[in-house]
This record gives C-alpha cells, structure tokens and sequence, in this order.
C-alpha cells in the first residue's frame, strides 16, 4: 500500500463466504484449518450438512497456487474451549495427535486457534476455526450478537 505507507511479512489468508441460502440452513458445523507446507500450504474442511451426509476435503496448494486434492487424514480430537465448550476437532496424519496451542477466540458458536499437529509427514502449526451452527440459530446466541465478544488476552 502506498498511502499510508504499510508493509506486512509472514503468512496470511483471505477468507469469504457466500451464497444462495444463510450458513446456518446448509450447515450444521464445520472445522477448518490452514497450514504452511515446507513447500506450498494445504486446506483442510471437515463438514456436516444440514441436509444430511459429511464431507472431508484435503487440498494442497502449491506455491504456483496450483490445487490438488489429497486423502483426507484421520480426525484428530482437540479439546473443547475452555469458556463456550465449542466441540472442535480436526485431522492428521494416522497415528498423530494434534494439540491446541493459542485458542484465540472462544464465543458462543465460533472458535478460532492455533493447532499443532502432523501433515503430509510434515510437523506443523495450522490456523484452525470451528464454527457450531445449530449453537449459532439459538435464540440466545441471536439476541448476543448485537455484542461484540472479548477477545482472549494472550
């Protein structure tokens, strides 16, 4: 950017959600995570669909931005947060486990963090989210939103 005159370094993503219907009446929840690859990133989706049925995605994006799906790894249970109890889990490599390093938001239907666990036979710290859908249609959580929540003090 020229004006003001800012500069950023590191990794970072741009994320945007659209469509016909609202999330809430295609989804029940979802866990999402990104990750830095020694050489490219990889996305993971781990769905359940309101209308029934789950769905995994693995892709890898090379640093030319090319995709490629992959095997989605097993599920791998993280805990819930501390504060709302939002269930989260994600997925890594068969017989790894993942951990939770910095819960960053903790509301009462979204969590986002910074997980640790093993992909594509590489160690790695993945940015991870999980949302609760059927959490977000409750009447309570509704009249919450108006209301921004703290976020975690690190």
């Amino acid at each position: 950017m020229e004006r003001p005159s800012l500069r950023w370094t590191g990794g970072a993503y741009l994320d945007t959600n659209f469509g016909t219907e609202p999330l809430e009446d295609g989804f029940v929840r979802w866990d999402w995570s990104r990750t830095g690859l020694y050489d490219g990133a990889a996305i993971l989706y781990d769905i359940e669909r309101r209308a029934g049925g789950q769905k995994r995605l693995a892709l890898r994006i090379s640093p030319q931005g090319e995709i490629e799906d992959f095997e989605p790894p097993p599920k791998a249970s993280l805990p819930t947060t501390s504060i709302w109890r939002i269930a989260r889990a994600t997925q890594a490599d068969q017989g790894q486990s993942a951990e939770v390093v910095e819960t960053l938001e903790d509301t009462p239907f979204y969590a986002r963090s910074v997980i640790r666990s093993q992909l594509l036979g590489e160690p790695v710290k993945a940015f991870h989210e999980s949302l609760s859908l059927d959490r977000f249609r409750q009447p309570w959580v509704q009249v919450l939103l108006p209301f921004r929540m703290p976020r975690l003090a690190r």
